[in-house]
């Protein structure tokens, strides 16, 4: 927990700027027959660190007894 969520937190924050400029500029593959929008993967970053947060909270919660 103690490395979880401030690294979670650093890259969701940071992965949001990265995914909002690939969107904001139109991002495209440079390959022929590449992707068109980049931005939906790019976008995965921060929204599944925000998963690993909310499973951190909820595993700290389940096992507050054990961290006593």
């Amino acid at each position: 927990m103690v490395f979880i969520l401030p690294i979670s937190l650093l890259i969701t924050y940071y992965g949001f700027d990265f995914a909002y400029l690939a969107f904001e500029i139109g991002e495209k593959s440079g390959d022929p027959g590449g992707l068109y929008y980049r931005f939906i993967i790019k976008s995965i970053i921060p929204l599944s660190f925000i998963l690993v947060i909310i499973s951190g909270v909820i595993f700290a919660k389940n096992h507050y007894r054990a961290f006593k």
